[in-house]
């Protein structure tokens, strides 16, 4: 309910989540903003999709947060994870992302690329896009190795939805997440 306030940015959400509860900052934000609370349909109707996804809420200074998150210019206040993100973020990571109109030649790289780096005991992050992106998860997950998908969109709205069941297979071996 957190982020559906209206005028309640990113920073100041993260801000608040580092020094308060959820419960706390949502009481303060309430007092504050009263008239850019949410509708009641609209928190119940995001309450039950994030039940229907299973996802997990996580928030900045909670347990599982990603801390390396601390480093980049905008970290997210709030993180929806579907999977396990502690034993993926206790290892080392590489990004991999790419066109999602690579060449036969890219998506062999990418699907290689990843496997050789994963058997190394390495995770492989990347995007769940078509092309690139794709092939990465893939090649990780032919290895056994751990990989995350970072979502561009919400975490009940898998994209491209022919990625539907590769989504399913990362969450078993790695995280999928979204903002």
């Amino acid at each position: 309910e957190l982020s559906a306030f209206r005028g309640v940015g990113r920073a100041a959400l993260r801000r608040m989540l580092l020094g308060s509860t959820p419960g706390e900052v949502l009481d303060q934000v309430r007092r504050a903003n009263p008239e850019g609370s949410p509708g009641c349909d609209q928190v119940r109707r995001s309450m039950d999709s994030l039940a229907r996804s299973g996802a997990q809420i996580m928030h900045a200074g909670s347990h599982g947060f990603p801390h390396i998150l601390d480093e980049i210019p905008d970290p997210p206040a709030i993180l929806f994870c579907i999977g396990d993100m502690d034993r993926f973020t206790s290892r080392p990571a590489v990004a991999i992302i790419g066109s999602r109109r690579a060449s036969q030649y890219g998506l062999r790289v990418a699907r290689s690329l990843s496997a050789g780096i994963a058997v190394q005991g390495v995770g492989i992050v990347s995007g769940l896009a078509r092309g690139i992106d794709g092939e990465a998860h893939r090649g990780c997950l032919d290895a056994g190795g751990l990989t995350m998908a970072v979502l561009g969109s919400g975490i009940d709205v898998i994209y491209p939805p022919e990625h539907a069941d590769l989504a399913a297979e990362i969450s078993l071996h790695g995280a999928v997440v979204s903002e």
